[in-house]
């Protein structure tokens, strides 16, 4: 008859692995002995990482490198500012006043600081039922001169606050010469949600629904 303890066994317990072994296993290994040197010990010639990127930090600072890369990422982000990339939409063909329901449909459950449930997944939810827009807002291609035009004209002659939004052109400029705060519509976000088909369009809220309206500009 064989003992238990003769060779390894392998238990498997429901997330647990335990493996026995014979009792040789856990003998004491043979004490250490220093061997001595054998053959000749060079020292550690290679240099560390840190040094070599601090030495080339150095020299491209020497050589005048990094006022250039820092000049060249300045000018990149003063073009972005200035232009950001926008997106073109054709002008409206003609005048046209629709509706759009903002009810959404919540995807998950949504809950406060101390995870109580107040919305659960599947609510429909009107977020203008719980708010009132205090401006108009209206969407332009600051690109195309007639919406330009039109847009100017509709900010300075509203009898409403109106929040201006470009989905293109040159925001900044734009600014300075209105000397009025602009908005941009950075990667078609708004347009898409409100369903932006031609602009330039005014949107205004009327009850718990958004009134787009689409207006013609002639050159």
């Amino acid at each position: 008859m064989l003992s238990v303890f003769s060779k390894p066994m392998i238990w498997v317990i429901p997330g647990l692995l335990l493996l026995w072994l014979a009792p040789s296993w856990a003998t004491p290994a043979p004490e250490s002995h220093d061997l001595g040197v054998m053959g000749k010990v060079y020292p550690v010639q290679e240099r560390s990482l840190l040094d070599v990127l601090m030495a080339r930090l150095r020299q491209a600072q020497q050589a005048g490198e990094l006022d250039k890369v820092e000049e060249d990422a300045r000018q990149r982000w003063q073009a972005y500012a200035q232009e950001p990339p926008g997106k073109h939409y054709p002008r409206a063909p003609q005048a046209r006043t629709r509706t759009l329901d903002m009810t959404l449909t919540l995807e998950n459950d949504l809950s406060d600081a101390d995870g109580a449930v107040f919305a659960k997944a599947g609510t429909k939810v009107n977020p203008l039922a719980m708010m009132q827009l205090s401006k108009d807002i209206v969407l332009f291609d600051g690109t195309d001169t007639a919406q330009l035009a039109w847009a100017k004209q509709y900010i300075t002659s509203s009898q409403r606050p109106v929040k201006p939004i470009l989905t293109a052109g040159k925001v900044l400029q734009l600014m300075q010469d209105w000397k009025t705060p602009l908005w941009f519509d950075q990667g078609g976000y708004l347009a898409k949600r409100f369903r932006i088909e031609s602009l330039p369009v005014v949107l205004r809220q009327q009850g718990q629904v958004l009134v787009l309206e689409e207006v013609v500009v002639h050159d």
